[in-house]
């Protein structure tokens, strides 16, 4: 796969590892990369939490359940990014 490609080529010619890479398309063909060096498994979210941070930073949406509304306050008000920046 040309992704893994991509970072064990990243890895050989000693580069910053990225640790997740996110693809944006639009309708007219363009795209954005963005990549990520934030190691989550040293993260104090678990795999749901990053899973609505990223919905809410790449694609602005906000969950409906309460509790997930109150961990998106929690790490909307600690002012950081972790995926989209």
């Amino acid at each position: 796969m040309m992704v893994n490609e991509l970072h064990t080529e990243y890895e050989e010619n000693n580069e910053n590892s990225w640790e997740n890479m996110t693809f944006v398309f639009n309708r007219n063909g363009q795209y954005d990369i963005q990549f990520g060096y934030d190691d989550f498994h040293q993260s104090e979210y678990n795999l749901t939490d990053l899973k609505m941070i990223w919905m809410y930073e790449v694609l602005g949406t906000e969950p409906e359940d309460e509790a997930d509304k109150q961990k998106l306050e929690a790490y909307k008000e600690k002012n950081i990014k972790l995926f989209w920046k």
